[in-house]
């Protein structure tokens, strides 16, 4: 299939790629607009926590939480103001942790300093196991999740507190009778419902990943959207524009001006010295012209 090739690969398939790229990069901009728009309509669902001290922003965030904020006509307060009509906890779908949230504090007239940055969520929206010399500090050194849903965690226990359970069979199916007769109403009123809601914050996880690492990386300043720029998260000769550069080197020679002239090719003897047969040449006969298999 096209493109299917990594490692080893000849200037025509590398420049019938090298054109599928750029072709590409000149769709970014309505690329962005239609994901823009998508996370429009998924809208965005974020749960408030309260704050050791309330007055301080400078003191963790505590799992506490407050309240749930909504954008209003997107999908997601759509769904959730059906799900509630039907009965449900907002509090029961998930957590709803945005990795990386922050407050922006902007300094007023009159301060010095720059802008400080406070934490809006716990964890910074992420929930992981970690290290700690201490057990049960902060974050448990058991691997155990830092959050006090965790049995193990709430008891201040080490071990699995089931295996100490004589009778775990009679709880069982204590729950399962208690749950049998309505199991059809939890999936249709709950779990469907959560379900939905779930998947549309994945979606829009999803739709943000691509359009702030995937396109960013890849496209950078080539595009005139407005999209976020964190270039520090990436190395610059991942960008598109360095790797298309690489690769024209390989086959390509340079002229006086460090530009790649496409009428002058590697000899194939310097190919074999430096990378072992990585870029090869395309068939003598022509027959392998312009194709990327």
């Amino acid at each position: 299939m096209s493109f299917g090739w990594t490692l080893m690969f000849r200037e025509g398939q590398w420049l019938e790629l090298r054109s599928f790229l750029l072709k590409q990069r000149a769709n970014v901009d309505d690329r962005l607009k239609y994901i823009q728009s998508e996370l429009d309509k998924i809208g965005e669902i974020t749960v408030v926590y309260e704050r050791e001290d309330s007055t301080d922003l400078n003191t963790p965030m505590t799992e506490k939480r407050k309240s749930i904020i909504v954008e209003d006509n997107t999908s997601l307060s759509k769904l959730l103001k059906a799900y509630i009509a039907r009965g449900g906890n907002p509090f029961d779908i998930s957590m709803f942790l945005i990795p990386d949230r922050k407050i922006i504090k902007e300094v007023e007239e009159g301060e010095e300093g720059e802008p400080a940055e406070y934490e809006s969520q716990p964890y910074d929206g992420l929930v992981f196991p970690k290290s700690d010399d201490k057990f049960f500090a902060v974050v448990s050194e058991a691997g155990l999740l830092p959050i006090w849903k965790d049995p193990y965690r709430k008891l201040g226990l080490k071990k699995n507190i089931w295996d100490e359970k004589k009778e775990p069979d009679e709880v069982l199916i204590r729950n399962r009778n208690a749950r049998s007769w309505v199991s059809k109403e939890i999936k249709e009123l709950r779990n469907n419902m959560e379900a939905k809601i779930i998947k549309l914050c994945d979606l829009k996880e999803q739709l943000n990943l691509e359009k702030k690492e995937i396109l960013v990386r890849c496209v950078g300043d080539f595009s005139s959207a407005t999209m976020d720029k964190d270039y520090l998260k990436f190395k610059r000769d991942r960008h598109l524009s360095v790797i298309i550069d690489y690769f024209d080197s390989q086959f390509f020679q340079r002229d006086e001006d460090g530009n790649i002239d496409f009428s002058k090719s590697v000899p194939p003897k310097i190919k074999i010295d430096q990378y072992k047969d990585m870029y090869l040449e395309d068939a003598p006969d022509g027959s392998e012209k312009f194709t990327a298999i």
